[in-house]
């Protein structure tokens, strides 16, 4: 169960791994001291079992588009549906895989094992970034963030934004290969919830991403982001529902697909045991030609 303000006056440990000037704030280190409890209740959500049903709006869209994604552990799928058509994309325990659905058939888009390459599938990325903005800034979480080699707080206050008070940090983090300066506006008063964030991307324009909330909850009620003032995804979100998932519909073999063998790993064995069969056997011939 949330709540809507964690009070842990026990919990006043700091990030010791951070990097970098702090103004010493009292908001900074109610951040510090409140944000990784708070962040993990909102992760045992996910991974007990959530099922999130949303209505999706890009720029190219020319009517909105019904997706649901469905979390367990770690594993998550999206079902998205388009007219005659419906896509599942998921990943597994042991397979990552798309499939479309089409006269009551499905049909394999792609199919890779967990961790090999080949994989990039938008939907899954969309998961990873859309469904969980209330804690992570575009996919990455900002505990993670926050924690993370490079990382410099750059400034810390108390803000008001549309009548409410809330906590605005500036931070430089390094985002794969660059150093990227960054802003989130975060709401103290509801789990320290991020109402929005805003990077630069290569091109120079702002990537901003804005969530809003009921008045009663702790789930966002949309989702819109914007990069260089344009509209480029809008998402609200219909439903938020916990609970246990079945483990079947993240299985390929749900679908009429068979589990993908990794066949780079079968084959590494098969040449090592051959170069050990013939180097047994050149250690053999020495031996008995001495």
């Amino acid at each position: 169960m949330f709540v809507d303000y964690l009070r842990l006056p026990g919990l006043m440990v700091c990030l010791l791994m951070i990097s970098g000037r702090t103004d010493g704030s009292e908001f900074w280190d109610r951040f510090q001291a409140e944000y990784q409890q708070v962040v993990s209740i909102f992760e045992k959500e996910y991974e007990k079992g959530l099922t999130v049903s949303a209505s999706v709006e890009t720029s190219n869209s020319t009517k909105p588009l019904r997706q649901t994604a469905f979390f367990s552990g770690t594993m998550f799928r999206v079902e998205l549906d388009r007219g005659s058509l419906r896509f599942v994309s998921c990943q597994g325990e042991q397979t990552t895989f798309s499939v479309a659905k089409k006269d009551g058939q499905y049909n394999l888009i792609s199919a890779d094992r967990n961790g090999a390459d080949g994989i990039d599938d938008t939907n899954l990325d969309d998961a990873r970034r859309f469904y969980r903005q209330h804690y992570c800034v575009h996919g990455f979480p900002l505990l993670e963030v926050v924690k993370s080699s490079g990382f410099r707080v750059v400034k810390c206050e108390k803000i008001q934004s549309s009548g409410e008070e809330l906590v605005r940090l500036d931070f430089v983090w390094k985002r794969g290969n660059r150093l990227s300066p960054e802003s989130v506006e975060l709401d103290f008063n509801r789990n320290w919830a991020i109402r929005m964030h805003e990077m630069k991307i290569v091109s120079g324009e702002s990537f901003v991403t804005k969530t809003s909330y009921p008045t009663i909850g702790h789930f966002p009620l949309e989702s819109s982001i914007t990069i260089g003032g344009k509209l480029h995804r809008k998402v609200k979100f219909l439903e938020w529902k916990s609970g246990v998932l079945e483990k079947e519909p993240f299985s390929p073999t749900y679908y009429g697909i068979p589990e993908q063998t990794d066949a780079r790993t079968i084959w590494t064995y098969i040449v090592a045991l051959v170069l050990c069969g013939t180097i047994g056997a050149f250690i053999y011939w020495i031996r008995k030609r001495n």
